[in-house]
């Protein structure tokens, strides 16, 4: 019984230790290279699969998504304030194969990256023209 004991406080002890703000930071740290749960679960000092089953209950969406999500959200600002090739966004953003990347960024948002960048380039042509009308002030 007292084993149970202890095994319980040393859990509740590394619950309040957990920092979900590292994780995510080494996430956005290496999110142009390949990131495996095992790679942060060995980062985070917790088994694989407590990892994945922790930020499952914490952020209601797997570790996987939540990856493939920044690095979409990621290439999606670079698609609309960059000149890079969408082939060098998804080289970036940590996929490398421009099918897959097109694919991925389809399941995401739906579109092209590229049909993307046409969609959000000209909102963007349309407010710098703007600010160029009013000679860079603006009207408060």
């Amino acid at each position: 019984m007292s084993v149970l004991i202890s095994e319980s406080r040393k859990d509740q002890r590394h619950n309040r230790s957990f920092n979900w703000e590292q994780v995510l930071f080494w996430i956005d740290e290496k999110l142009g290279q390949p990131i495996s749960t095992a790679w942060l679960a060995e980062k985070a000092h917790i088994a694989p699969n407590t990892l994945s089953q922790k930020f499952k209950k914490q952020y209601k969406t797997t570790l996987n998504q939540y990856i493939l999500h920044r690095r979409i959200d990621t290439a999606k600002s670079l698609l609309t304030s960059s000149t890079l090739t969408i082939f060098e966004i998804g080289q970036t953003v940590g996929i490398s194969d421009p099918q897959y990347f097109n694919k991925q960024f389809r399941k995401v948002t739906g579109i092209s990256p590229s049909r993307y960048r046409e969609e959000n380039q000209a909102s963007t042509d349309l407010f710098n023209s703007e600010l160029a009308i009013k000679e860079g002030q603006w009207n408060v």
